[in-house]
């Protein structure tokens, strides 16, 4: 397959992704709050890692506003990896956090598991307490970061819209599947309708489609929530996500078999 991202919904399986675990301080569910941080992998910040945040800041900007998601977002900023483990202090109120990871670190970290991006978000409430997290380093394999972005924030828009899961994961991948055959095998009309542009200050950017019927959306506190309280549940993730990172079993399966562990099923 040309590209390959993984959104999922859960924080407990990642923690050695450089995720800090926070509580909730979802201030105003209206209107979501978001901070990006590029990690370097270096002793400093440079150059490079300055123009990641102009770049990346714009794109998770614009994107948002392509579905009319009500935001704010605190100053982006440049952290070695070490300072942001003994140093970042989240916010009040943050309900996401967009980390790109620096391309050393990322091919050391994310695509050693086999993945170009990741969404996760912790807790019951829907509001807040999202991450996403890319790699700033493309690949045949992998795919551009600026459409991974695209993709794991859909991930994030539509499940803190209240999506069921299985929309939430088919309804995004399934797109990918579509720009995958437009790529490698043949382009038609279709292909238009998957991909838009986002016009920034100095460049554009190929992004991946909106999901349409989430476009202008609000987030809605009577929203079902899946949540994994147990040991048992927390364990069973964990065995359930390795297999689904590794193959061994079907984006469909590792959905339905989330919902039978929450109740979430008919």
């Amino acid at each position: 397959m040309w590209y390959r991202t993984k959104g999922i919904i859960l924080g407990v399986f990642f923690g050695l992704m450089l995720v800090i675990p926070y509580h909730s301080f979802a201030l105003n569910p209206s209107e979501v709050t978001w901070q990006l941080i590029v990690i370097s992998s270096e002793p400093a910040c440079t150059i490079y890692h300055f123009q990641m945040i102009d770049k990346f800041f714009e794109i998770t900007q614009k994107y948002l506003e392509l579905y009319k998601l009500k935001n704010s977002s605190y100053e982006p900023a440049c952290m070695t990896v070490e300072k942001y483990h003994s140093e970042y202090e989240k916010p009040r109120g943050l309900d996401l956090i967009v980390l790109i990871y620096d391309s050393d670190l990322g091919e050391s970290t994310l695509h050693h598991y086999n993945t170009g991006g990741i969404y996760l978000h912790q807790g019951e409430d829907l509001s807040t307490n999202h991450s996403v997290i890319i790699c700033d380093c493309s690949n045949f394999y992998y795919s551009d970061p600026v459409w991974i972005l695209s993709h794991e924030l859909s991930h994030f828009v539509l499940n803190y819209l209240g999506y069921d899961l299985d929309i939430v994961e088919s309804e995004i991948h399934n797109l990918d599947e579509k720009y995958d055959n437009c790529v490698e095998v043949s382009y038609d009309d279709s292909c238009s309708e998957i991909k838009t542009k986002i016009i920034g200050d100095s460049y554009n950017w190929t992004v991946m489609a909106p999901y349409v019927p989430a476009i202008g959306q609000e987030f809605s506190e009577k929203t079902k929530v899946v949540s994994f309280n147990s040991p048992f549940q927390r364990e069973m993730i964990k065995e359930l996500t390795n297999w689904w990172l590794d193959e061994q079993i079907s984006t469909e399966n590792y959905v339905r078999s989330l919902q039978i562990l929450s109740g979430n099923i008919e």
